[in-house]
């Protein structure tokens, strides 16, 4: 829940809570002064719901139960397998077809639903080995 209020306060999503209110301030206030002071409530607020986010993923990513702190690597594998069949399976089905002169069924499925899942998975493994260069504690 935390996760959803925090895509519509910001990130990059085409128009979050937070760009919807700082449109509103603008309208709705006219002196410069209270602009700035309705700006700075709207990012205390946005800094506020990252903090408890971030929170909240460290708690999950120390949980003994895989169902809580496996989520995220099940998300990984499943990613992985995917590309493995796209880039790999795909290719040697295809060879096969064209080597033995029969035709080679299979299924095949649009992977730019899968990118922005990739990438946000690469980002936290990056961020992950930050974190070991830095020498963070982790116990996960």
């Amino acid at each position: 829940m935390l996760g959803t209020l925090l895509g519509l306060f910001g990130g990059k999503s085409s128009g979050g809570l937070l760009k919807t209110g700082l449109k509103i301030v603008d309208e709705l206030y006219e002196s410069d002064e209270e602009k700035t002071q309705a700006r700075m409530t709207l990012a205390a607020i946005e800094a506020k719901l990252k903090e408890k986010q971030l929170s909240i993923n460290i708690k999950e990513a120390s949980h003994s139960s895989i169902f809580v702190a496996g989520w995220r690597p099940f998300i990984g594998w499943c990613c992985g397998i995917a590309i493995a069949w796209h880039w790999i399976g795909v290719s040697i089905l295809q060879w096969i077809s064209t080597a033995t002169g029969s035709e080679i069924t299979y299924p095949t499925f649009d992977l730019s639903q899968m990118y922005p899942i990739i990438m946000g998975m690469l980002g936290l493994g990056f961020a992950r080995t930050y974190e070991k260069k830095q020498k963070v504690d982790d116990r996960h």
